[in-house]
């Protein structure tokens, strides 16, 4: 009968030793489950609120770009004011030398605001031409200035913030060819 017993006992303890391991493991499981289930709630936390900082980041942006604007507009309001009142002594007015002096004025306070903004005018006068912010609209073929000099400004150019808005537009002297 003792051979009986231990035949029998033999497979009980295995199989409680791997019932014993199946319960670790499903314990395990469980506890990577509940890891997983948090690690998910805490990613879509993340990702909600990447979303948030995005939507709030462009709306900020959105608020710079127009109230940069207002100010801007808010300083050109008294040169407005200005040409009102040069188009009232223009029509009242018999005496030209006063509308320029209003009209000059009116350049003026327009130029140092824009100046004020960072816009830069490219010089000309008596400079090389640079194709990077001169365009040659046209040549003239001389021998009173050196060839690539520019003899006369037709248009002018801007720079903003280092940057080429508009080229100034010049006409720049050629070498005089004898025909």
């Amino acid at each position: 009968m003792s051979d009986k017993r231990k035949g029998k006992k033999k497979p009980r303890r295995k199989w409680l030793k791997l019932k014993s391991e199946l319960d670790q493991i499903q314990h395990e499981l469980e506890r990577e489950r509940r890891l997983a289930a948090e690690y998910k709630r805490h990613l879509q936390r993340l990702a909600a609120d990447f979303e948030n900082y995005r939507k709030r980041g462009e709306k900020e942006r959105e608020d710079f770009v127009k109230f940069s604007k207002e100010d801007l507009i808010y300083e050109l309001l008294p040169i407005l004011d200005n040409f009102g009142m040069a188009l009232h002594h223009v029509k009242n007015t018999a005496e030209p030398k006063k509308i320029i002096e209003g009209i000059e004025l009116v350049e003026r306070q327009f130029h140092n605001i824009l100046k004020k903004e960072g816009l830069q005018v490219i010089e000309t006068k008596g400079k090389k031409f640079d194709p990077h912010i001169h365009e040659a609209i046209m040549h003239e073929e001389t021998d009173k200035h050196p060839e690539g000099l520019i003899i006369e400004e037709l248009r002018k150019g801007y720079i903003l913030g280092g940057k080429v808005i508009r080229p100034a537009q010049v006409k720049v002297a050629k070498k005089f060819t004898k025909k």
